[in-house]
Order: structure tokens, then C-alpha cells, then sequence
């Protein structure tokens, strides 16, 4: 189960993921807003698709202008998604 907030995070340390059950993880989507409406845990109005294709442009334009310390990448990424949740100014992202 993630425990941060961007849904795209890959990280899996501490304070990022724990175990769980299927019924816990969904148990926690529903308290987060990420199961709502007719699509369950589609947040992002460019769709899955359209979101992936924001990141990578987002991150090759980022690495392009030499900001490649993984701070700089997670406020990018941060930024990115933010762009696409309807949500967004709800839950703290990073």
C-alpha cells in the first residue's frame, strides 16, 4: 500500500509503502478521494495515457535545462500530475 500521496511514485522505502490487504488498500483509496465516480481511481483528466505522456515530456524537458537532483525531478513530477487532478489543491502531493 502507498503511504505518500503521488500516485506515480516507484519509491519503495520507508514511509512510501507498507503491507496490506486488497480490502485495506481499497479501504485507503476511498478515505484518499481516489475511488469516486464512474471510473474508480481515475483522478487525472488526461486519462492514464495522457498523464504518462505529461510526465515524460515534463521530465525529458526537465533533464534537458540540467535539473536532474531528484529533488528538482520530484517537484516537476509533483507539478505535473498536479496539472491533471481535480483534486489537487485538496491533497498535499509530496
Amino acid at each position: 500500500m502507498h503511504d505518500c500521496e503521488v500516485r506515480l511514485c516507484v519509491n519503495t522505502g520507508p514511509g512510501h509503502v507498507h503491507a496490506g490487504t486488497q480490502a485495506e488498500n481499497v479501504d485507503q483509496a476511498v478515505r484518499r478521494q481516489r475511488m469516486a465516480g464512474p471510473r474508480p481511481g481515475l483522478v487525472d483528466v488526461r486519462g492514464p495515457v495522457g498523464q504518462a505522456a505529461a510526465v515524460q515530456t515534463a521530465i525529458r524537458e526537465a533533464l534537458t535545462q540540467g535539473r536532474s537532483d531528484p529533488d528538482q525531478l520530484a517537484e516537476v513530477l509533483a507539478e505535473v500530475i498536479a496539472v491533471g487532478d481535480p483534486l489537487a489543491n485538496q491533497l498535499r502531493l509530496l
